[in-house]
């Protein structure tokens, strides 16, 4: 017998086997139960999560000998060649490259037949979201008419790009990524039936990398079998894959936390001259610091946060060694690491001098700071207001003067005594209502006044610290 991919040897045949999809599985299995199944169904999710396989077993659900029935036998003729992929009666349709008009109208001329051996013929639409337009309008009426003997089943993993009517003629399923904690048990399990000497933390790592999708999973188990000439561990799968472990991940949260810059750049060259993806890396300490940020402001679960139990400790241990706004401070910058490392000429430069200025600590904005830069602006409008009252004063004594040395000559000229008043009035008067001073001698400020002198107390408030400036 020809070799089989782990993917397709281990492909579920029975609603009990489809891998983290109860929600899905068990209501198909009523529905066919009770005998009120649908003639147009819809799955959607991400890949590898086993749309097309649980359109398979409908299939076989609705055309067992037995059936319809939520439990086919597998061993009767219909249920042996929809297995095997023989059965006239159950079409799969790539949509990706059977989009067109033409297409939908050589499927509407087909469906009017009636099955050749099976009780039901059930058309499998992969990728429906590829159709274009015009097919998806030709398709409308046969799937909200279909013959009596006819089911669709639309599988696609991007269900927004499907058009309304279509959505309203279909009975919706939606399959979700599979957890960390049931994918790793499926994958011991696939371990202990295939004879593989597995940990369970390169399984872990193996679920952690498939996200969610069974099929990628199976996949890199079958490469890592390979690999490992039927056994792993986890050094095995990081190198194999270029993931970081989750050891070099906490070695960087720790040597920031204690400001051990030169350590955490050790480490970066490690991992460069491993060969790693800097860009890679810089993911997964995002990822790595996500964690820390859930532990500090939720209560998160292992599983939830998809490591194992002497991990989980380890990121709590590390989340009480940093403060809320520390960790942010780091996300932010990890965030412009990632968003400007496509386009650097050193990435390694970037990531490095990134790495240094977490590891000194807190950000400069704090209260703290807020706090001493207004004092030092409320102590430089004070000095403003000092020195604004001084210059102004000077001005109505010199003027206050004249008046009395014009009023002694006075006599001596005879009449100009008018004339002297009148000067002072006109002649020294305007500056100081220029000045904004009234009158009386005394200086007030207001907000003309400080509003004209702004652009001079920032520049010596400039002298005196650049910081405040820029804060101004």
């Amino acid at each position: 017998m020809a070799y089989l991919s782990l993917y397709r040897k281990w492909r579920p045949q029975t609603f009990e086997e489809v891998v983290g999809q109860e929600y899905v599985t068990r209501t198909l299995a009523n529905s066919l139960r009770s005998g009120n199944f649908a003639h147009a169904y819809l799955f959607a999710g991400p890949r590898g999560t086993g749309k097309t396989s649980t359109a398979r077993i409908l299939a076989k659900a609705l055309n067992c000998e037995e059936g319809p029935t939520p439990n086919p036998c597998n061993r009767c003729p219909s249920c042996r060649s929809i297995t095997e992929g023989t059965s006239v009666d159950v079409v799969e349709i790539d949509a990706a490259s059977n989009r067109g008009i033409d297409d939908i109208r050589d499927l509407r001329e087909r469906v009017i037949f009636t099955p050749a051996s099976a009780r039901m013929k059930v058309y499998v639409l992969d990728e429906a979201h590829m159709l274009t337009e015009q097919a998806f309008n030709a398709f409308l009426k046969t799937l909200e008419e279909p013959p009596a003997h006819v089911v669709y089943v639309l599988a696609t993993t991007e269900p927004h790009k499907l058009p309304a009517t279509i959505l309203s003629r279909c009975q919706r399923y939606d399959f979700r990524s599979v957890p960390l904690s049931r994918m790793t048990e499926y994958l011991q399990r696939i371990a202990r039936e295939e004879g593989v000497e597995a940990t369970d933390a390169a399984l872990r790592l193996v679920a952690r990398k498939a996200r969610g999708s069974v099929r990628d999973a199976l996949v890199i188990m079958e490469q890592l079998i390979s690999y490992g000439g039927g056994s792993f561990d986890e050094n095995a799968v990081a190198a194999f894959l270029g993931l970081i472990e989750d050891e070099v991940l906490l070695r960087v949260g720790d040597h920031i936390a204690s400001g051990s810059a030169a350590e955490a750049i050790l480490l970066v060259e490690k991992v460069y001259e491993e060969g790693r993806d800097l860009a890679h890396f810089t993911n997964q300490l995002q990822e790595h610091f996500r964690r820390l940020f859930l532990l500090q402001h939720a209560e998160m679960s292992p599983d939830e946060l998809e490591v194992d139990e002497n991990a989980y400790a380890e990121l709590r241990r590390q989340a009480s060694s940093l403060t809320p706004r520390r960790v942010m401070h780091i996300l932010a910058a990890l965030r412009e690491v990632a968003r400007d490392m496509p386009s650097a000429s050193s990435p390694r430069l970037l990531l490095e001098s990134a790495l240094l200025g977490m590891a000194r600590g807190e950000p400069e904005v704090s209260l703290q700071s807020l706090s001493e830069r207004l004092q030092v602006l409320e102590e430089e409008v004070r000095k403003w207001q000092r020195r604004g009252a001084a210059a102004t004063a000077r001005p109505v004594a010199e003027a206050a003067g004249r008046r009395r040395a014009a009023a002694t000559e006075a006599p001596v000229r005879g009449g100009g005594e008018d004339e002297g008043e009148e000067k002072g009035e006109t002649g020294e008067a305007a500056p100081v209502e220029e000045a904004g001073v009234p009158a009386g001698g005394k200086a007030a400020l207001d907000m003309a006044t400080l509003r004209r002198a702004w652009g001079h107390i920032r520049e010596r408030v400039k002298e005196k610290k650049v910081t405040t400036h820029a804060f101004l």
